[in-house]
């Protein structure tokens, strides 16, 4: 039954992206896209080459350490880089959308906010120590879902070193990790708004895989559109995730928690 239900948040998640550039063209909020190209521009110069780079500095220093330079043509290292320099073009886009996460954490804590406004019709006043609190909260949260992620991600990665085989299962777990996180970043906005405290989200969000898994799917296939993706995923991702949550939570028979005044 819990499976049936993560799967329709799913559906509820994927098809709120149609819904989000809908509403966006509708409210005419299409300025919001003009930030995130300042981000696309500073990630690409920052992160263009590294990764190929890094990955093979990395794996010599193995061979040194190991005293195992002789093997360094042989086909097992040849695997092993081709299993690193996939890992560390995965950890490094990871990065990157958690640099998008932390430096459009104002523009995304005020989209959520104005979008929310917008679907109910409730003007909300701003509120500068409410809106410095909520970037706060978006960055904390976003330097700790990356620690958890790249924890898990290294395990994964670890153990594919030394089982190969296994590559298929750790491309499929490390995915569904980074898209849980992704998507707990954008409907935290949401629960914040609703006073949620930080462990309140974690259960919520925990209990609501579906929905967050969703929303970090869109955001990832979306992310992975050369240089557009980046400018539309964050902004898409944000108005997506307001209308998801607000379907969910307003129609499910979790306790109400008032909204702020």
């Amino acid at each position: 039954m819990n499976l049936v239900k993560h799967i329709a948040y799913v559906a509820t998640s994927v098809k709120s992206y149609p819904r989000a550039w809908k509403f966006i063209s509708d409210k005419s909020l299409i300025h919001f896209f003009l930030y995130p190209i300042l981000v696309a521009v500073a990630l690409f110069f920052l992160t263009s080459t590294f990764y190929t780079s890094a990955s093979e500095k990395l794996l010599f220093m193995a061979l040194d350490a190991f005293d195992a330079r002789e093997y360094e043509n042989a086909w097992f290292i040849t695997a092993a880089k081709w299993v690193m320099r996939l890992g560390f073009w995965m950890l490094f886009q990871s990065i990157n959308r958690y640099l998008v996460f932390i430096f459009m954490s104002p523009i995304l804590a005020f989209i959520s906010e104005k979008v929310n406004e917008l679907a109910t019709g409730e003007r909300t006043d701003f509120n500068l120590n409410q809106l410095v609190h909520d970037i706060i909260r978006g960055v904390s949260l976003a330097v700790r879902n990356l620690a958890l992620e790249l924890l898990f991600t290294f395990a994964l990665w670890l153990l594919t070193l030394f089982v190969p085989v296994l590559l298929p299962f750790s491309l499929v777990a490390t995915l569904a990790i980074q898209c849980y996180f992704y998507g707990f970043g954008f409907i935290d906005y949401n629960l914040e708004r609703y006073k949620f405290k930080r462990r309140e989200s974690v259960l919520w969000v925990r209990q609501h895989f579906g929905l967050a898994f969703g929303i970090g799917i869109g955001f990832y296939l979306l992310f992975a559109i050369p240089y557009i993706g980046w400018v539309l995923a964050p902004v898409l991702s944000c108005v997506a995730a307001t209308l998801a949550f607000r379907k969910v939570y307003l129609t499910t028979s979790q306790a109400q928690v008032p909204n702020r005044q």
